[in-house]
């Protein structure tokens, strides 16, 4: 793995990851960001008001599958946690209406401001409010290896897209347009 130079997120596994127990305080939420050639990655986020903590609960990532298996997977994930809203990247607008009309699941378009978003987030892992449940395997994945673009020419800081963008898009999504 590169170096932690040019790491985005500071998050401590070590502190911040826990098993979680929904309870009927809590607002449910996803994040999608569907992928083409590239993963598609999903994941289920439990906000405690009363605390202000975000606990990652659940996650789906997987590519070169068809929408039928991505949206029986997000229907799995949906009963089991009671997820009541999903933001979705709004690039994929095929891809949400497809969900809607054809396997029911609703969307919404995210918030897809990159920087402040990676700042919002960036802020959560900072103050203790993010918690990532142990089994989400690649969600702890794209913590740890979610990395700046070392490219010379660009003009704004703009994360890799690499196969840990994915998963970090998706929750990204979930968390900062939750919030807006």
């Amino acid at each position: 793995f590169p170096s932690h130079d040019s790491q985005i997120y500071t998050f401590d596994s070590s502190k911040y990851v826990a098993d979680y127990y929904v309870s009927d305080e809590d607002e449910l939420f996803a994040g999608l960001d569907p992928g083409y050639k590239d993963a598609t990655a999903f994941c289920v986020i439990a906000y405690r008001p009363s605390t202000g903590v975000y606990h990652i609960i659940d996650e789906y990532l997987a590519a070169g599958v068809t929408t039928d298996k991505h949206a029986a997977e997000f229907r799995k994930l949906i009963d089991r946690t009671g997820v009541d809203l999903i933001f979705i990247d709004s690039a994929a607008a095929q891809f949400a209406s497809d969900l809607a009309y054809i396997y029911d699941i609703a969307t919404v378009r995210a918030k897809k401001d990159v920087l402040p978003g990676i700042a919002f987030v960036q802020s959560l892992v900072d103050n203790g409010r993010l918690y990532v449940s142990g089994h989400c395997t690649n969600v702890l994945e794209s913590l740890d290896q979610y990395r700046w673009s070392d490219k010379e020419n660009l003009i704004t800081e703009k994360p890799e897209h690499d196969q840990f963008s994915h998963m970090a898009d998706a929750f990204r999504y979930a968390l900062y347009s939750f919030t807006a």
